[in-house]
């Protein structure tokens, strides 16, 4: 990691590292934020002890993963980008307590694009009929691509069900969270006897 080897340690990561130490996070998960977001050093002091003094407020548990992933979310966009952000979702219907527990549960749900966001919560409350207590069950439903994943099997899910080929009790968060490689064995490539347009209608999806 040629980054850190042109970094004064003593001015910029002892300073960081010894104020995480002093909130309790351990020295292993430390080693891997450091290892995973060199980039994260580089936040000027004042905006680091913040954003550690906010994950504080929340609630966050300093010795599990998710404050790595929440510290790493809330350094990589500057405090008014991040206001703006969660003004998006509330633009939305979000409350401030259903935005914290999403944020809790998956934090880089937050940095995404408004672009996005807009249309993953389109798509997930008018096409599947989910309301945000769904949502925040499935928040990884909220991350994925639209036109390479949700879009192009949820086309397939609807010629499946139109042919009679499956029941409606399926999981929309299951089918949205197989691998390519289960996805296609388990709705594509079985029922090509059945519907020989599904892999076609699949691959037209994707390339649009």
């Amino acid at each position: 990691m040629p980054g850190l080897l042109c970094m004064d340690l003593h001015k910029i990561l002892l300073p960081k590292e010894a104020l995480l130490r002093k909130h309790g996070v351990p020295a292993s998960v430390i080693s891997k934020w450091i290892m995973k977001s060199p980039r994260n050093l580089t936040v000027c002091d004042d905006r680091f002890s913040e954003v550690v003094a906010e994950l504080k407020m929340m609630g966050f548990d300093p010795s599990r993963p998710s404050y790595l992933y929440a510290l790493h979310t809330m350094l990589g966009v500057s405090s008014s980008n991040w206001k703006r952000k969660c003004e998006a979702y509330k633009n939305l219907g979000w409350s401030e307590d259903e935005l914290l527990k999403l944020f809790k549960k998956h934090p880089f749900c937050i940095a995404m694009s408004e672009t996005k966001l807009r249309k993953a919560m389109e798509f997930l409350t008018k096409c599947l009929g989910w309301d945000i207590c769904t949502i925040l069950k499935n928040p990884c439903c909220l991350a994925f691509s639209m036109e390479k994943r949700m879009l192009p099997r949820y086309k397939v899910m609807q010629m499946l069900l139109s042919n009679g080929l499956l029941k409606k009790d399926f999981c929309w968060s299951t089918v949205f969270g197989l691998n390519e490689k289960n996805f296609l064995k388990k709705f594509v490539n079985k029922y090509q006897g059945e519907a020989p347009k599904l892999m076609n209608a699949y691959c037209k999806e994707i390339r649009v």
